[in-house]
């Protein structure tokens, strides 16, 4: 299920993201944060490179198991499963043209 959350316009983003996610899952197990129950979907590749840092970060002395961050075109292909076979290169190629 998708949960939307707003995390306020007071501040970056980015790092509100972090201190959420983290916050979260901090009394899961001792010494370790376990995110991978969260799909983070960011609008660049740039922004999800940055917000593994400040996990980590924000993550501080503690073990850390990332969310899986995407982008709106892996989370396409993540969702949509294809039920028939994809079309071979020559007929791509007459497609576009």
């Amino acid at each position: 299920m998708i949960e939307r959350v707003f995390l306020g316009s007071g501040s970056p983003l980015l790092p509100a993201v972090a201190s959420w996610v983290v916050d979260q899952h901090a009394e899961t197990t001792v010494g370790m944060i376990d995110c991978r129950g969260h799909v983070v979907v960011l609008p660049t590749a740039r922004a999800g490179r940055r917000l593994k840092t400040l996990l980590v970060k924000a993550a501080g002395d503690s073990g850390l198991v990332p969310p899986e961050v995407m982008t709106p075109a892996g989370l396409l292909g993540r969702f949509l499963v294809p039920d028939r076979t994809p079309a071979d290169a020559m007929s791509v190629q007459m497609a576009w043209r």
